[in-house]
């Protein structure tokens, strides 16, 4: 009878153990599902705004005619990185990357990425000089875009995304306008020019974590061939998943 027991309590007591793994693996799996989901839910720095400036503009070069220009389609994006409120514990931003940029659904023209220019009375140039694949941010004590620095408790990061391909306009018109109508001008539609971009955000503190997140935007931010400039301000990041790398 004793042996009969202790089998009983060896078979009762095996079982527990595998409910308890079981269980214990099933938590770790919702945890990983949920922050597969949901990324971090109280990281240091956030996103705050993201604006997006879309316009097109003539560059001056030889020919018969009162104006001739290529022309290209530009949009400046300005994002903001602040502070976390409800973080408690100190840190430092190290340095700020945007990689992995990704166009899709371009029918016209060729996208380039530009950083800004190092020039006092420029903010950007067409220049193969200020042409990237990738930008950093690094942290410092004052932010000087011209120098890719952002303050170290957060600031304002900017960028330019360019469509550079799109032709040559000529007119002797007593008047041009450098904006988006230029490009109805030439023939060309919205449709034809718009595009998504999608571009990873990283985030590195100066205690080594590091967060990345991925966002996407619909360029040119509106119809410029009919408007001439277009504006789109976005501050909800829900969708917009940051994970420790």
């Amino acid at each position: 009878m004793e042996d009969w027991d202790l089998k009983v309590k060896k078979v009762i007591h095996f079982f527990t153990v595998v409910f308890i793994m079981s269980l214990i693996i099933t938590i770790i799996c919702l945890l990983m599902l949920k922050y597969s989901v949901e990324g971090e839910n109280n990281m240091p720095f956030e996103l705050t705004q993201l604006v997006v400036v879309s316009t097109a503009e003539g560059i001056d070069k030889e020919g018969e005619n009162i104006w001739n220009f290529d022309v290209v389609q530009n949009n400046d994006i300005y994002l903001y990185i602040g502070k976390n409120k409800s973080y408690k514990e100190k840190a430092i931003i190290k340095r700020i990357t945007f990689n992995n940029f990704n166009v899709e659904g371009l029918k016209k023209g060729n996208i380039v990425i530009y950083r800004p220019s190092t020039s006092e009375d420029k903010i950007y140039e067409y220049s193969k000089e200020y042409e990237v694949n990738e930008i950093t941010y690094t942290g410092s004590e004052m932010a000087n875009s011209k120098n890719l620095e952002i303050a170290n408790q957060g600031g304002i990061l900017i960028f330019r995304v360019t469509n550079n391909e799109l032709g040559e306009y000529s007119s002797n018109d007593e008047e041009i306008r450098h904006d988006g109508t230029i490009l109805s001008k030439m023939g060309l539609t919205y449709e034809e020019i718009k595009c998504k971009i999608t571009f990873n955000v990283m985030i590195e503190l100066t205690d080594e974590t590091e967060f990345t997140g991925t966002i996407t935007i619909d360029l040119p931010s509106g119809d410029i061939t009919q408007t001439g400039t277009s504006n789109y301000e976005k501050t909800d990041f829900k969708d917009v998943i940051f994970k420790r790398n």
